[in-house]
């Protein structure tokens, strides 16, 4: 995929048109989830296996929104946050394989979230640029 870039365990920043991914790793505190500024996505580090990739978004692509139980088009979740087409050319997706963990910036998937027994967290910070 052009445009998209590797996420190594040790990167701890990346930038990308419009943006800049920063990320950070450290012991889970809880509660720490609903301490979250705009544009940071917490993620239980446990569920997440090196390398990731960022990329474009791409249609077609489904992920399942935190709180969702179903699969939503990432298309859908961008207009549904009322994204304009510029915004929408920004966004980017971090994936594991095939799999979508979040839209920087907008959401985690519910299958990467922090629990109870999370003892490691990543914290994502976008900072549109």
């Amino acid at each position: 995929v052009p445009d998209s870039k590797t996420v190594a365990r040790t990167t701890r920043s990346m930038v990308f048109p419009g943006g800049r991914a920063r990320f950070s790793q450290k012991k889970h505190l809880q509660g720490l989830e609903s301490k979250l500024e705009s544009g940071e996505l917490l993620l239980d580090a446990d569920l997440v296996h090196y390398p990731l990739e960022i990329r474009p978004w791409q249609s077609g692509d489904k992920f399942r929104p935190l709180g969702m139980r179903q699969h939503k088009k990432v298309s859908d979740f961008l207009t549904d946050r009322k994204l304009s087409l510029a915004e929408k050319k920004v966004t980017y997706v971090m994936v594991q394989g095939t799999t979508i963990i979040c839209i920087l910036g907008h959401r985690i998937s519910d299958d990467f979230k922090v629990s109870k027994d999370t003892r490691k967290s990543l914290l994502i910070r976008w900072e549109t640029v």
